[in-house]
This record gives C-alpha cells, structure tokens and sequence, in this order.
C-alpha cells in the first residue's frame, strides 16, 4: 500500500511525502534523468510561475481552461498562473532563450506541477512531473528515439508488464477536414471518437463516412498487426485514403523500433482523451497494477512558433507507486564516543552514519538503532550487524 498519506489539514487532492516515498521519487528522478543525459537531452528548470498572459496565451485549450491556479503579483498587480504542465514552458524557453541553438534541440526537465481539478489519469491535484522533448525534429527518426527512451525508461524502473499504447489523437479532425462537415457533423464525429461510441456516428448523415469510421472502430490491439489492416482498410475504403500517410509514418517509426518482448506496444487509432495538442501520433505509458496513466507524449507543434515537436512526460508520483523502493543503503547507528574519523569513514564509503547525540548503554544504543532505521552498531571501531 502506498505511503502517500493525505492529510485532513491539506487541501484535497494535496499531499505530504514521508521519507520512504522522497527516497523512492528521488531515486525515480534520477534515473530517467541520467537515461536523458545518456542519449544527449540537456535539463532546464522552466520557473514556478509566470505572468498569466505569457503561461496561458499559448497554452492548450484544456489548460486554460481553469486547470491553472492563479495568484496577483502583489508588486505589480498583475494576474499570474502557477504551472499545470512543463511542456509548454519547455517550448517557450526553446522559442525564446534557446532559439538560437542548433536543432534539433533536445530538453530534459523535473519538476513540480499543480492543477486545480484532477482527471482520471491523474488523480491528484499536487504532481511531479518529468520528460523529455525534441525541437526542430518532424521525423520517423526522432519518433522512434522518444518511444525508445520511454521504453527503456520503464524497463529500468522496473515497472510490472510496461505497456505503450500508441493512438492518432486528430484522426476525428482529419476526416472532418477531408470531408468538409458542417459544424453539427464535426461535433457528433468529435463526441462518437472521444466516447468511442457508435451511436453518435449516426447523426453525421454520411453513410459512406459512418461505414468508414465504424471499420476504424473495430481495430485496436498489437501495433504492427493492428496497423497493418488500418493500411488495408484505408486503400479500400475512399473514405479513408488520407490517412495513409499517417499510417505510413506509422510504419516507418515501428520499423526503427528494436523493443525487448517485455514491453507490450500496442495501437488505438481512436483515442484523443488527454491528447489536446498532440497530431500525427501519441502514446499513453501504461502498466498492469495501474488504471491511470504512468506518463504520455506524443507528436505536436510548439505553440509559439509552430517548430515541430515530439516528447514524453512521466508522472513521477504515479510512477513511484508501482516500483518497488530503492535497495536500503547501509546505515549504522554510532555511539556518542565514536571518533569522527572512524564515523567519516564509513560515511566515505557511502554508509549513512546517525551518532547518538549522548551517551547510553548497549541495550539503548540497540532501540535507538531500531528507530532510526539503522541495521549496524558503531561501537568503538566495531561495526557489529542488527538482528532484525
């Protein structure tokens, strides 16, 4: 069961950490940012808060849409919005500050983020949130770098039967478009795909276009094979010629793909929950033990200037639920008399070393070791092991 303990003092949807769960987020963090260094992204610490007009005028519609908090500037006066996502601000930053540097741009970054109302994917309001992001990069390529990372990043913590699942998020948009429906038709093709509902197809009146989207509805499962008979549908279906490049970009990013059988991907061409900005493709991080999501990227253009992009961003309180906790590190519990050189020593070697702030005896020294979570006594120059 989780040590996240939500406090009748806080806010709902807010929450303390006691140390088990901080050592194993920590842990988490550390190893997902080491895995991005690995392959070249660098980290940035986008800021807390920003003035309101700068956080939200490029911010997806979801977002703005009473998802952030909002604070006064008790300086200026001026309205500000306490983050809800860093993605957004990781594609400010890249727009801005780092404009200049050579593409593609590859960005890390960790942090904390707040929303006002939670979702089913994330059900608390307080979240740690890190990722990952590519600018200046619309390509097969970078597609298959994000799903590889993402990949090893679950393999690495260990996550029960890791899942990708990979969706089309504008697919509803795509044959709108195609199709040139009135405002009411795109409404119903909009509400049947994000209710995966095929009653609301009826009321679009197209039969040639309800048939085809009816076929789409009927496809979901192992990537390539699911995509495969996507291919097949689309070359025979008029309907849904278009989307044959999108099936073929598909194609290409699963061909440079070299997964461990231990990952599951998985295809869903109807999802777009959760998905607001992203085009081309998404993906959802899944796992057995878990309903909600334990991260989600995707394909997208930068708000601010329309460079393509492609990233992931992990939910790292979701994340330390369903990993076991990092290895305990040796920690001793030395007498008040412990020389500081004998203490430094094991502390050099990586122990964690709590000295008695005064003197007691043996059968003390055993209970306060106990309490502190100690599984060694520093008595002298002796490290004598706990019977636990």
């Amino acid at each position: 069961m989780s040590e996240r303990v939500l406090a009748s003092l806080l806010p709902e949807g807010f929450y303390d950490l006691l140390y088990a769960e901080v050592e194993r987020e920590q842990a988490l963090e550390q190893t997902l940012l080491s895995l991005f260094s690995s392959f070249g992204y660098r980290r940035i610490a986008p800021s807390l808060v920003e003035y309101e007009e700068s956080l939200l005028a490029h911010s997806p519609w979801d977002f703005r849409n009473g998802h952030c908090f909002r604070v006064v500037d008790a300086t200026t006066q001026r309205m500000m919005a306490i983050r809800c996502d860093m993605t957004t601000q990781a594609a400010r930053i890249a727009s801005s500050r780092l404009s200049s540097a050579a593409r593609p741009l590859r960005l890390s970054y960790a942090g904390a983020s707040l929303r006002t109302r939670t979702t089913p994917a994330k059900p608390h309001r307080q979240f740690s949130q890190l990722g990952c992001e590519i600018f200046g990069a619309n390509s097969p390529q970078a597609d298959a770098e994000i799903l590889t990372l993402a990949a090893k990043a679950l393999i690495r913590c260990e996550v029960a039967e890791p899942t990708i699942e990979i969706t089309t998020p504008n697919l509803a948009q795509l044959l709108c478009e195609e199709q040139k429906l009135n405002a009411r038709q795109q409404a119903s093709l909009l509400d049947s795909f994000t209710r995966r509902s095929k009653d609301k197809l009826e009321d679009i009146g197209e039969d040639e276009l309800v048939t085809a989207c009816q076929s789409l509805f009927e496809h979901r499962g192992e990537a390539s094979t699911t995509l495969k008979s996507l291919q097949k549908i689309s070359q025979q279906q008029r309907v849904l010629r278009k989307l044959e490049p999108l099936w073929n970009r598909l194609e290409q990013t699963l061909g440079q793909l070299d997964l461990p059988d231990s990952i599951h991907l998985t295809l869903d061409p109807i999802e777009n929950r959760g998905f607001p900005y992203h085009e081309t493709f998404a993906f959802t991080l899944l796992c057995r033990d878990t309903r909600g999501a334990l991260g989600r990227g995707g394909v997208y253009r930068s708000p601010f200037d329309r460079e393509p992009a492609i990233g992931c961003s992990f939910y790292l309180d979701s994340l330390a639920e369903m990993v076991k906790s990092p290895p305990r590190a040796i920690r001793i519990y030395a007498e008040y008399n412990a020389t500081r050189q004998s203490v430094d020593q094991h502390r050099a070697k990586g122990a964690v070393v709590v000295q008695a702030l005064e003197e007691c005896n043996l059968a003390q020294l055993e209970t306060a070791a106990e309490q502190s979570g100690c599984n060694a006594l520093l008595i002298g120059k002796t490290l004598k092991p706990l019977k636990r």
